[in-house]
């Protein structure tokens, strides 16, 4: 079973976190910050980062050197990725 976090409260710990001080690799190609680590293992959302990832494989790395990821959430939520 999932441990439960409070939104709020990683809401506001992740205002902290600007820059980094130690970058963590996820797979060969993609690294993340210290906040996103935070935000990982405290919503246990790995997987996001993991679905983020794949999507970069599409992308050319020579024109595309920061990327964002905007997550819109609509209902009705499905627990499945395809």
């Amino acid at each position: 079973m999932k441990k439960q976090f409070d939104v709020e409260e990683v809401v506001g710990n992740l205002k902290q976190f600007t820059g980094t001080a130690q970058y963590a690799r996820l797979n060969k190609i993609v690294v993340l910050t210290d906040g996103a680590v935070y935000l990982a293992e405290k919503a246990q959302c790995f997987w996001l980062f993991d679905l983020y990832a794949s999507h970069l494989f599409a992308i050319n790395g020579n024109e595309e050197e920061f990327t964002c990821l905007k997550l819109t959430i609509v209902a009705p939520v499905f627990k499945t990725v395809v």
